[in-house]
């Protein structure tokens, strides 16, 4: 008699395994970090300034940057970029004949997140 009851014990469980897994549809991770840790937890930055074709041609265009996470021991990029800063546009004419005298204000965003302004850098007209 015990040994029937193994034998059956033994056969559900071949049963159970033996059926095909079944498929969950993969579902999407949300980044739930806040944004200011982040940066506070990251030692030092390099700062990529993102070429336009107009500047090419002499003309100054309002300039946009890539900033990635930098290791500080190699001085090399170790990561993903994790900040977009965009100059806001401003006076054209401040903009071509005063260079870097001129006065700007610089939003400071999430990669891939242009909505959410993390922070704003202004610059007074001079050096």
């Amino acid at each position: 008699m015990q040994v029937l009851n193994l034998m059956a014990q033994t056969s559900a469980a071949t049963q159970v395994q033996t059926q095909p897994p079944m498929l969950v549809p993969p579902t999407q991770q949300v980044m739930s970090m806040d944004p200011t840790a982040l940066v506070a937890h990251t030692p030092a930055v390099y700062v990529k300034q993102v070429k336009q074709l107009a500047e090419a041609f002499g003309w100054q265009v309002a300039n946009r940057y890539e900033i990635y996470p930098l290791d500080p021991n190699t001085s090399e990029v170790s990561g993903a970029q994790i900040l977009h800063a965009r100059e806001r546009p401003g006076n054209v004419c401040h903009r071509q004949f005063c260079g870097p005298c001129r006065a700007n204000i610089t939003d400071i965003y999430l990669a891939g997140d242009p909505n959410q302004v993390l922070a704003t850098y202004e610059k007074t007209q001079g050096l």
